[in-house]
């Protein structure tokens, strides 16, 4: 009879613990169905608006920039008198070189954005499942999935670009300003100021 009751007794804890154990794996299941769900919008579409935010930031400063600096090169080129020379063509084709590896460098940027949130919203998903099969508390885990979710749809702060195009008019102002005042060291003969230039050694 003793025998028996104590075998009863640990096919009874046994099948308790197993019991114990079925609802756990439920909770972690119910829990990983939780993050899942907070997380779903997390999905192409969300990466490729992240990358399309920064292009929304950054363009309209790369199109004024593009603009000023056309029309700094053009004056600056008008002042040394050179709007007719094999000068203008040189600098207005350095400054389209100029332009399409700062715009490479703008998408480049952006993608970048796209992919940091990517791996942070990889990161924070496996965080929260490892938390899950810890602590097995759905509810939990839904809070905090929400959370950190929600955290996560914030956009990064964006820096303002810096001068794109500061070297496009390198060079035109300093020279023509040389020889204008008899100051320069070797003459390009492409100013004409009315006089002789004196050669500085």
């Amino acid at each position: 009879m003793c025998i028996s009751s104590g075998a009863s007794a640990a096919k009874k804890s046994a099948d308790e613990q197993r019991a114990e154990e079925e609802a756990r794996q439920g909770r972690i299941r119910t829990g990983k169905t939780n993050i899942e769900d907070k997380f779903s919008g997390f999905d192409d579409a969300f990466y490729d608006n992240r990358r399309k935010s920064y292009l929304d930031y950054a363009n309209p400063q790369y199109d004024n920039q593009l603009k000023d600096a056309t029309r700094e090169l053009t004056l600056a080129l008008a002042r040394s008198g050179l709007l007719n020379s094999s000068v203008k063509s040189r600098r207005f084709a350095d400054l389209q070189r100029e332009a399409d590896m700062q715009k490479r460098a703008i998408g480049d940027k952006a993608l970048d954005f796209s992919n940091q949130a990517r791996k942070a919203v990889g990161a924070a998903k496996a965080d929260l499942l490892t938390q899950n099969q810890s602590l097995a508390d759905p509810t939990l885990i839904a809070n905090q999935a929400a959370n950190r979710a929600e955290a996560m749809t914030a956009l990064p702060p964006y820096s303002p670009l810096g001068q794109l195009f500061a070297s496009a008019t390198e060079g035109l102002a300093t020279q023509a300003e040389l020889e204008r005042r008899g100051k320069n060291r070797y003459t390009s003969g492409l100013f004409n100021f009315g006089g002789s230039a004196r050669n500085v050694n």
